[in-house]
């Protein structure tokens, strides 16, 4: 089993609540973490070998685009469509933050963050 994270994936998008989020948006940093079978030894420096994260990413971007109101739902979102990509993904771990919540206390983000398996 193989390893791959993309770390801080950053966009602008309108999740939320509050009717300020969903009309200026703010934010927002993604963390994947994929586990998935890969045999170094075969691997032949051949892309079909892994997984490519720049359509890990594309799928994030795009979910990212979407209005909704709780990071929940994007995290599920993007978890799903993730597992769909390749068939060598086994688990995928994905993690959304919101970047200077609008809460009492000046948090500096809030996350939510779930794993999801085949």
């Amino acid at each position: 089993m193989a390893v791959i994270k993309i770390n801080n994936i950053r966009t602008y998008s309108f999740i939320g609540c509050m009717d300020e989020e969903k009309n200026i948006g703010s934010e927002y940093e993604t963390n994947i973490e994929i586990n998935f079978i890969c045999d170094f030894n075969n691997i032949n420096d051949n892309l079909k070998e892994t997984v490519d994260y720049v359509a890990v990413s594309s799928v994030v971007n795009d979910e990212m685009k979407n209005k909704c109101n709780l990071l929940e739902t994007a995290v599920y979102k993007i978890g799903n469509k993730l597992l769909k990509i390749d068939g060598k993904i086994r688990s995928v771990t994905v993690e959304i933050k919101k970047i200077n919540p609008p809460i009492v206390g000046n948090a500096l983000f809030v996350s939510v963050k779930d794993e999801f398996k085949r």
